[in-house]
């Protein structure tokens, strides 16, 4: 299974058509790893069990790199999405994805959370903001990061929401 791949217009603009027009238009880049961009912000989260900063370094506490990577995420990841994360990383490291759109009000309207396993990029945990255009930003986006199917496309599976 492949990764959907982004689409650019002749400005270098990526052509996002989630149907949320405020995210389409700030949509900048959307991909696999850890990335800052208008609308993506995703980060390497380290396993519990990771003791050494690189091969032959430092060694470290164990959960300290794991909670150094989530720093960023901690104030605005809903707390039980939270135990999903550190639960699928006790042992594994993980890809958090955060997707959002920009906001004159805010300092950004989160639409939902992936977790997934790198390498693989099987998504191992989804939390959406449960509104329609939550929803569809994250049908739009999730493609890009895990070729297989989501809970968004199996309506017989459980979805949590934020």
């Amino acid at each position: 299974m492949t990764l959907k791949k982004l689409e650019y217009l002749e400005n270098g603009r990526i052509k996002a058509n989630s149907g949320h027009k405020a995210f389409d238009h700030s949509a900048d880049y959307i991909g696999v790893g850890s990335i800052m961009s208008n609308v993506q912000r995703s980060s390497f989260i380290y396993a519990f069990n990771e003791t050494e900063r690189y091969p032959g370094g430092t060694a470290i506490n164990p959960g300290e790199m794991r909670s150094d990577h989530l720093k960023p995420f901690i104030k605005t990841l809903p707390p039980a999405f939270l135990k999903e994360v550190e639960n699928q990383t006790t042992f594994n490291n993980a890809i958090l994805y955060e997707f959002s759109t920009p906001s004159k009000t805010q300092k950004r309207v989160i639409h939902g959370y992936a977790l997934t396993r790198p390498g693989t990029n099987a998504l191992l945990a989804l939390s959406i903001t449960p509104n329609r255009k939550s929803i569809m930003v994250m049908e739009w986006c999730l493609p890009f990061i895990t070729p297989h199917k989501t809970p968004i496309q199996q309506p017989n599976r459980c979805l949590q929401t934020i």
